[in-house]
């Protein structure tokens, strides 16, 4: 396998999800480094190749202790500027990193010379971070979510980090989203304690990321009212979901933006979705 594989050579595909990498690079080169607001606190990211990379920023609370199995409180605001240059924790889980793997490692993430240092992750109940991805922290951009698969287990975000190539050829913002999984993430409790009654804190924690994303993505050069959710396997699975959940009460469908025309609102009771083969958009 050639040291460094073109985007054409070397496309990293997950069920049927592809992202690439943008053609040969050399490693990380000193840009200025972009700050962006976000409603808790300003976060500190790294430029490399024309792509802003901001990762690790706290969606919502604390899920150990007291706020385990229940639903994501919102994130504690901060003073200063937050550093968003390093991986932020993946929910405990089994062990393996396919990133790190010695023969397909390289494969999925392709072809970065600097995939060891991007791979890495640690493993925390104190999980609700996510990425972004932006050409730039200004303009109204369409704005694509990652939910990752993984069998509703394991996975994380990473796939997102080696996405530069998609990010700025395509003039979009992504984001990837870490959430709750396996027991943390979605065993039900409530037959034990009605303190457990609501379930599904996994799912709940992906619709606490959107709410991020509809309150901040502004901030990253994102337009909030052209959202895409999009999965692999799992992920698109855990799409599925989304779309048969009732919608928050503050999260509202503007019935004239093109997103409600293209595709269905998420209904309040769990049913058959009027359009098929549509990519979920949010507002």
């Amino acid at each position: 396998m050639p040291q460094y594989m073109t985007r054409r050579s070397a496309v990293s595909v997950i069920g049927g999800t592809a992202f690439y990498s943008a053609q040969p690079a050399p490693a990380f080169t000193t840009e200025p480094s972009p700050v962006a607001e976000t409603l808790q606190g300003r976060v500190q990211g790294a430029s490399f190749r024309g792509v802003h990379i901001f990762r690790g920023i706290p969606y919502g609370g604390g899920t150990e202790g007291a706020g385990r199995f229940l639903p994501a409180s919102k994130p504690a605001t901060w003073a200063g500027v937050r550093d968003a240059t390093i991986t932020g924790p993946r929910c405990v889980q089994g062990r393996g990193n396919i990133f790190l793997h010695p023969l397909i490692g390289e494969y999925f993430a392709g072809g970065r010379p600097d995939r060891l240092e991007l791979a890495k992750q640690t493993d925390s109940e104190n999980c609700l971070v996510l990425n972004v991805l932006t050409p730039g922290l200004r303009g109204k951009r369409p704005v694509m979510v990652y939910i990752h698969g993984g069998g509703f287990t394991g996975g994380s975000s990473a796939l997102t980090l080696f996405s530069d190539g998609l990010v700025h050829e395509q003039d979009v913002v992504l984001v990837g989203v870490n959430h709750r999984l396996n027991v943390f993430g979605y065993l039900w409790l409530g037959g034990i304690t009605s303190k457990y009654a609501v379930g599904n804190a996994g799912q709940l924690d992906l619709v606490a990321a959107l709410e991020w994303v509809r309150d901040n993505i502004a901030q990253f050069g994102g337009d909030p009212a052209d959202v895409t959710i999009f999965g692999e396997s799992g992920g698109g699975a855990k799409v599925s979901a989304l779309m048969a959940m009732p919608v928050p009460k503050d999260y509202s469908i503007d019935p004239r933006s093109k997103v409600a025309r293209r595709c269905a609102p998420i209904p309040r009771t769990p049913q058959p979705s009027p359009l098929k083969n549509c990519w979920r958009k949010l507002v």
